[in-house]
């Protein structure tokens, strides 16, 4: 939390921190009994970005709150909101990165036996995504790519120093802050839409500024092929089912709307046709060919092209 010139943390936070930073625990609370008092530590705005980078290093997730109003305008507390979440896998800082590699996020679903992988570099744009016919080649990417997070949805992923195992999972609906990772939206639109719950997709307003809006536009591609989906200013809520219908999308000329309703096709009862199929050259000009090249898999069989 920002207060003033610092940002603190209290409770059990203020001591993972204290004992992950070596820092001094303090409290506001000296005149109530201990037992009563609020743990908090602190550190000076101006040099938080190495701290927030030890703790990423160590595999945790940084919430940033900020004041949204000048204290000195306020009527009692001063309004406060979550402005940035930071993991090991969104970081942009420099000071954060190893620059002799990339530091991919990488997201994990199966279906059916067959699991769909997508890698994003936000630090660079870089983006890549595959299907995979088993366990063994979904380990043999992972190890390929050494994504510093992985986002699971439920699935069941292990993640060792030198591997990660993935198996099939129940799927269950998450918060996602898009801010970091909005090349990763669609895609990530489809596993929510197979999951249990509800997923809210947030601070994703850029997304209306890509190839198409993409916010419209993955909604769109959802609907069109059986999901619940709800359009808001900045985001996507979305209600996961067992199954999709399938259907016909017009990805509008985006090729990562095309891409994702071809990965829908995983989790689909009925063929998706997706027109304008030229578009995904932007990016991956192979993208249908590997596809086809899969044969056994599930996406391969039940995706026409137009």
């Amino acid at each position: 939390f920002r207060l003033g010139d610092f940002y603190e943390m209290f409770d059990e936070d203020a001591k993972l921190a204290a004992r992950e930073l070596d820092l001094t625990l303090t409290t506001r609370d000296r005149g109530k009994p201990k037992e009563e008092q609020t743990p908090m530590c602190g550190v000076p705005y101006h040099s938080v970005d190495s701290y927030i980078a030890r703790l990423v290093q160590k595999g945790y997730k940084v919430a940033i709150c900020e004041q949204m109003e000048d204290p000195t305008l306020a009527k009692g507390l001063v309004e406060r909101d979550i402005t940035r979440i930071v993991t090991p896998g969104t970081v942009t800082e420099s000071c954060m990165l190893d620059e002799s590699k990339n530091n991919y996020m990488g997201c994990v679903y199966g279906a059916g036996g067959r699991f769909g992988l997508a890698f994003c570099d936000v630090s660079t744009g870089a983006f890549y995504a595959t299907v995979c016919a088993d366990a063994q080649t979904v380990s043999s990417e992972l190890g390929r790519f050494a994504p510093s997070e992985v986002i699971r949805f439920g699935a069941d992923v292990h993640e060792m120093p030198d591997a990660v195992t993935v198996r099939r999972g129940a799927l269950r609906g998450v918060t996602i802050d898009a801010a970091p990772i909005p090349d990763l939206i669609p895609v990530l639109s489809v596993v929510a839409a197979l999951a249990d719950g509800e997923t809210r997709i947030v601070n994703a307003a850029r997304l209306r500024l890509k190839e198409s809006d993409r916010l419209e536009s993955t909604a769109a591609m959802l609907r069109a092929l059986g999901a619940q989906v709800e359009v808001h200013d900045s985001g996507l809520t979305i209600t996961g089912r067992k199954m999709l219908t399938g259907g016909t999308v017009d990805p509008q000329r985006d090729h990562r709307i095309a891409m994702a309703a071809a990965t829908a096709a995983c989790g689909c009862t009925a063929p998706v046709t997706v027109h304008d199929c030229a578009c995904t050259d932007k990016s991956y000009p192979r993208f249908w060919t590997d596809l086809s090249a899969l044969k056994t898999v599930p996406a391969a069989e039940n995706t026409e092209l137009e």
